[in-house]
């Protein structure tokens, strides 16, 4: 009798799940549809109904909004579909974040995407921070062994250990940008910073369309960003979190 009843229980389960995931295929496929037929506004229309969007949906939803001459919101769809992608995909995202920034007179203060941040998005965190360490152990280790002589084999060892600890060193930098904060993309022409979260404090700065934040923390219609040394806040309706 027990199980039965797990068994019909993880039956309604699965049942569940499927008719869950259905509506959402569907959505796809209709928007996939539209896709094809150059129609962005219905394509768009399906893919933002979609709840769990993943690489496809957020590319092609950039897609559609550079189509539609939303340069903004195409850079935003782009970057949230970098960290599912593949190697080629971010490739290509990364060459349609060149045009959109070229589209919007930026062709000059666009980003970059770097190999840093191709391995920060493939690579995962905890091997990386343990062959660091590894590394770290080793560049004091290697000095206390007896090389007979040969000092070029212990400073091309010691040389070879400092290049593989600024490189993985640089990956875990991107990745902790990458993953540890909220980043907001500016999707106004001109961000002004304020010293507190409102208009009548004092402005400290400003940021332009192409710029990236670091987002750390939120109140009612503001955000405290980042961006290098410079910090305040500024409107919600003039940075999109990525």
């Amino acid at each position: 009798m027990d199980k039965a009843i797990r068994k019909s229980f993880i039956i309604l389960c699965l049942s569940a799940s499927l008719c869950g995931a259905q509506p959402e295929q569907e959505l796809f496929v209709r928007g996939n549809k539209a896709y094809e037929q150059n129609q962005w506004g219905d394509a768009l229309r399906s893919y933002e109904a979609i709840s769990k969007k993943g690489c496809a949906v957020w590319y092609n939803m950039g897609n559609c909004f550079y189509k539609k001459g939303n340069g903004s919101q195409a850079i935003i769809c782009w970057k949230r579909a970098m960290p599912g992608a593949s190697v080629d995909e971010q490739l290509n995202i990364a060459k349609n974040l060149r045009s959109a920034y070229e589209k919007l007179g930026y062709k000059k203060d666009g980003p970059v995407y770097t190999l840093f941040e191709q391995w920060a998005y493939r690579l995962p965190l905890l091997p990386l921070q343990l062959f660091f360490l590894l590394c770290w152990y080793a560049l004091w280790i290697i000095p206390l062994i007896d090389f007979r002589g040969r000092p070029f084999l212990l400073y091309g060892a010691l040389l070879g250990l400092c290049f593989m600890m600024v490189l993985i060193g640089n990956i875990l930098r991107t990745h902790y940008y990458l993953y540890a904060h909220t980043r907001g993309q500016v999707v106004k022409e001109q961000g002004h910073l304020f010293a507190g979260p409102h208009e009548r404090y004092h402005e400290v700065g400003t940021v332009a369309l192409t710029d990236e934040l670091r987002i750390d923390e939120k109140r009612a219609g503001w955000y405290k960003v980042a961006r290098g040394n410079q910090y305040g806040w500024i409107s919600s309706a003039a940075v999109e979190p990525i």
